[in-house]
């Protein structure tokens, strides 16, 4: 695992010196790994398990930790839109991620990586459970967008965000969000695995357990069954969907020389049709029970809410990050944008920018973290545990966004 050039771990006079952590909770993946390397060290369900038989059990790797219980166990996600939900839950998943890093709470600091919306409430619980129920040093929120800035070294950006649940659009200005012009729509990517998993289940594809579990195994519970059946959708949908670089109005698809074949677990292959293009086509169209008319267009309303005089300057560093981010979505984005009547009066040159591998983009914002805690200024954006205990969990709005 590579480190980061040029980056400086931070020491504290009189602590015993340590690598800040970096963790972020997404909807659907939880990153979690040191400061100043290029990629997380672990890579998880954000969703975990639960045994309610006494005593209750948690079992937040679900990987590898649930298959004995898989008859009862019950999944669920122990946030809701990054607000902690089930606190217990939360304390053992952040329990578990401390010992596959083999540290010790009372010396470490952590960084928190935050959605662009978040509110003040749900900031201070998770301060409030990272001192008291986990026992951290020192602890740091920051949200996604400005992380993003370190990874591409930008001041002024629109970064679109596609990730599982959300898709965000958040205009940046000298380093600074423009919170009244953050844009969000539930269009993502589990709304396209949704999508997929409806168009194979319509040609008859079986996705029953079996497929996952050998029968010898023994039944399972429903739970089981639709995460199983999830995270195959979700392999099938991310190893072949792929979206055309501009819009077609009727796509000419051969079924005998276009489609393509993936093998399920069970060894049985699937051929894929005209769903590999027809799914991820949706992004860029008008779905009226999602108030929602096309990612091109929740750029243009976010680049209205913001001043006249950056919206070109913002046009011209569009920076597109997220799981969600298909084959040609980058493309894509840019000739809509183009396209768009509503942007030709700036007369603006439109430039969509990402990372060049898929796992950049999908850890953009963990790798823009893991930049930020390993510079020698992040000491100065930390709360401490003394300064909790004499000033509350209240201060981290001043230590983090001052």
């Amino acid at each position: 695992m590579g480190t980061i050039g040029a980056m400086f771990v931070p020491i504290r006079k009189g602590v015993k010196q340590t690598i800040p952590i970096v963790v972020e909770f997404g909807s659907l993946t939880t990153r979690a790994g040191f400061a100043g390397e290029e990629r997380p060290m672990i890579i998880r369900h954000t969703e975990m398990g639960r045994i309610s038989k006494e005593p209750l059990t948690y079992l937040p790797e679900l990987e590898t930790s649930f298959y004995p219980y898989k008859e009862e166990v019950k999944i669920f996600n122990p946030f809701d839109n990054f607000s902690i939900i089930d606190s217990d839950a939360f304390e053992a998943s952040f329990d578990s991620i401390m010992r596959k890093l083999n540290l010790a709470p009372s010396e470490s600091s952590l960084l928190i990586v935050e959605p662009p919306f978040h509110n003040r409430d749900a900031r201070l619980k998770f301060v409030q459970l990272m001192f008291e129920k986990a026992g951290l040093d020192s602890v740091s929120l920051h949200k996604s967008p400005l992380l993003t800035l370190y990874v591409y070294a930008r001041e002024n950006a629109l970064i679109l965000d596609s990730g599982a649940a959300n898709t965000f659009v958040t205009p940046i200005v000298e380093g600074f969000i423009n919170s009244k012009a953050v844009v969000k729509s539930d269009i993502a990517g589990e709304f396209l695995t949704r999508q997929f998993q409806e168009k194979l289940t319509s040609r008859g594809i079986d996705l029953s357990p079996s497929i996952f579990v050998p029968p010898e195994a023994g039944p399972v519970s429903h739970d089981f069954e639709q995460f199983a059946k999830r995270a195959l959708v979700r392999e099938i949908k991310h190893a072949n969907v792929r979206l055309m670089e501009h819009k077609t109005e009727h796509l000419q698809f051969n079924d005998t020389t276009d489609k393509v074949s993936f093998d399920l677990p069970d060894k049985r292959k699937i051929d894929l049709s005209r769903e590999i293009y027809d799914v991820p086509e949706q992004l860029f169209r008008d779905i009226p029970e999602h108030n929602f008319n096309g990612l091109h267009n929740l750029v243009v309303k976010s680049l209205s809410m913001c001043d006249v005089d950056v919206r070109k300057e913002l046009l011209s560093n569009v920076f597109v990050v997220g799981g969600n981010c298909l084959v040609n979505f980058p493309e894509r984005l840019q000739w809509q944008l183009m396209s768009s009547p509503n942007l030709w009066n700036l007369n603006a040159k439109v430039k969509v920018f990402t990372r060049g591998e898929a796992y950049e983009r999908q850890h953009c914002n963990w790798l823009g973290g893991s930049i930020l805690a390993s510079m020698s200024s992040f000491n100065q954006l930390v709360m401490s545990r003394a300064e909790y205990e004499e000033h509350g969990a209240l201060l981290i709005e001043r230590k983090c966004y001052a």
